[in-house]
């Protein structure tokens, strides 16, 4: 573990314990600042210069927010989440089982990642920009290296996940009851009486059963395991997937390019690095490939051939993944493509040829059943 890594847990390690202790304070505006500058401080031990970042996109949201009219800025929605009255604050809610649970995941998680991945390999980034990488490995080798480093990615991302989630656990925040059905990312969706009624009565609040859905972030199976990469990303960072779909992608006229600007928008969200842009923008490159060959070849099959398709296409979205994912490593504009240049830009080559087979095979199976039709 190098020393980002460590600086970075025992920041999550310190917000989890913090959560606790700010739930001590009775005074909800000094709550309010307290948390306020304890997250500016970690943002800058974290980010450092990069900062200005996420200080500059906060400052113009709230610009527009309080200073444009609602009508200009505004564009309509199809989604009809409902406004939710907040949790009462200060309200107590058992924290210690669902953080416990997050541990037990998190420990596996930390002990398989250490075990089995050699050391120069927990450097991914680094060592696919030394000159040893480009001159002594093989094309193979560059190729195949996407896969470990990607692996131990994911670790790291799940580890940071469910330690996030036990500090909003901690800190009570995104506890609803559960009667009022929450969802990641949205809160309750049913029963919003019950939950004016929990606001409002102390007594109330103290007897109803509480969930933290509404902050769950990630479900590392579903993220591992599904097929195909547009659902598989539904289990990966939730709370931000279905921010973007109901104020982005929703929000976009229905055309080619609305996946795309939803895309460039998480990664804005991500930073100013050109890999960030290249890794989750190229996602829309993909994904056209992969609803071809899901909706008129795998689609429906049953039994063993179903199972084989599945396998297939979770294949090709792990290669896929694998393939973008060095990008975010390696940052750079420069790296990234000498990266990709390095192994001749394969999966972008196979992505079209995948796709123009594909047209292929769907307008002559097209033509050959109005053939059949013709002759019934």
């Amino acid at each position: 573990m190098n020393n980002d890594d460590l600086i970075y847990a025992s920041l999550l390690l310190f917000s989890i314990t913090f959560g606790y202790f700010i739930r001590l304070f009775k005074e909800r505006e000094l709550r309010k600042w307290v948390s306020t500058l304890v997250g500016l401080l970690l943002v800058f031990v974290v980010s450092g210069f990069h900062i200005v970042h996420p200080l500059i996109c906060t400052l113009i949201n709230a610009l527009i927010i309080v200073n444009m009219d609602k009508t200009w800025w505004v564009l309509p929605s199809k989604s009809k989440t409902p406004q939710l009255p907040k949790q009462r604050q200060g309200t107590r809610v058992r924290t210690v089982i669902p953080t416990f649970r997050k541990w037990q995941l998190l420990s596996v998680l930390g002990l398989w990642t250490s075990s089995i991945m050699p050391s120069h390999m927990l450097e991914s980034s680094q060592y696919a920009k030394s000159d040893e990488f480009y001159s002594e490995r093989s094309f193979w080798y560059r190729l195949w290296y996407t896969y470990p480093s990607f692996f131990i990615f994911r670790m790291r991302i799940y580890s940071g996940l469910i330690m996030s989630e036990c500090v909003c656990t901690m800190a009570g925040l995104g506890a609803y009851p559960v009667a009022t059905a929450p969802v990641a990312g949205q809160g309750p969706s049913k029963d919003f009486a019950l939950l004016r009624q929990v606001v409002s009565d102390p007594e109330q609040a103290k007897k109803a059963t509480y969930n933290f859905e509404t902050i769950h972030n990630i479900d590392p199976y579903g993220s591992e395991f599904i097929p195909t990469l547009r659902q598989s990303m539904k289990s990966w960072n939730i709370c931000i997937q279905y921010w973007l779909a109901v104020n982005v992608y929703k929000r976009l006229p229905r055309n080619a390019f609305r996946t795309t600007v939803t895309l460039f928008v998480s990664a804005f969200w991500h930073g100013i690095y050109a890999g960030y842009y290249l890794c989750i923008c190229t996602v829309a490159l993909y994904l056209p490939v992969e609803d071809l060959y899901v909706k008129h070849f795998t689609k429906g099959l049953g039994g063993m051939a179903g199972k084989i398709a599945d396998f297939v296409v979770w294949f090709f979205r792990l290669q896929a993944l694998s393939y973008m994912a060095i990008t975010f490593f390696l940052l750079t504009i420069h790296d990234s493509f000498k990266y990709w240049n390095s192994i001749y830009f394969c999966c972008h080559v196979l992505w079209a040829a995948f796709y123009m087979v594909g047209v292929v095979a769907v307008k002559a199976r097209k033509k050959s059943n109005m053939e059949k039709d013709k002759s019934i």
